[in-house]
């Protein structure tokens, strides 16, 4: 499935079976590597009985850790307890390894706060670029939507993207949504228009 991460490109710090496993949990697209598994705060979690930073992170849920710190462990061995994954793409649910790099926390809030994207409201009027659903309820729009394209048949990384833009602006603040979609239901190959129906029913009328 060439939608997904190679399986057969095993990062040096980390097994061929928990690397196939992992891979079978993203969906890539040009801009972004969607992650399909579960999700905890918008971020996505990792369950790898052998994963050697036990120690260092979430040691009371077992071997279950965060999607990006296990990749990026993965790749360059562990990371220090106080260091956490920030995502130079500002979008949660994406494990593109080049989009992240370890920092401290007190780092990542003031890098979103530079780009303000912490939710701010004056009075009854959000004042603040982050999206209006929470990480939370994004990266689920977002899950939802690319796996539903995927089993319609959908793999083109710049269609896919397109999909994860159009489920990104229906949450920003400036209701971007209102406008005509990112794409129209007829870019879509014919197995995929009845599923993606249900999700962009605008994309008719474009």
């Amino acid at each position: 499935m060439g939608y997904t991460l190679d399986p057969a490109e095993v990062p040096p710090h980390t097994s061929a079976k928990a690397w196939a496993r992992f891979c079978a949990k993203t969906v890539v697209t040009t801009s972004h590597v969607i992650w399909t598994g579960a999700l905890s705060k918008g971020y996505g979690t990792f369950h790898d009985p052998e994963f050697q930073d036990l120690d260092l992170e979430l040691p009371s849920h077992g071997a279950t850790v965060t999607a990006t710190r296990w990749l990026w462990s993965a790749y360059h061995g562990p990371i220090d307890l106080d260091m956490r994954m920030m995502h130079a793409c500002n979008l949660p649910i994406c494990v593109r390894l080049a989009s992240l790099e370890p920092g401290h926390q007190q780092w990542n809030i003031q890098d979103a706060a530079n780009q303000d994207r912490l939710a701010r409201r004056h009075g009854h009027v959000r004042v603040d670029k982050a999206d209006i659903r929470g990480a939370e309820e994004q990266s689920r729009a977002i899950r939802f939507a690319v796996k539903q394209a995927v089993r319609a048949g959908v793999t083109d990384p710049g269609l896919l993207d397109r999909i994860v833009q159009d489920v990104m602006a229906e949450g920003d603040p400036d209701r971007l949504s209102a406008q005509a979609p990112l794409f129209r239901l007829a870019d879509l190959p014919a197995p995929a228009r009845q599923a993606q129906r249900r999700r962009f029913p605008q994309a008719d009328a474009a």
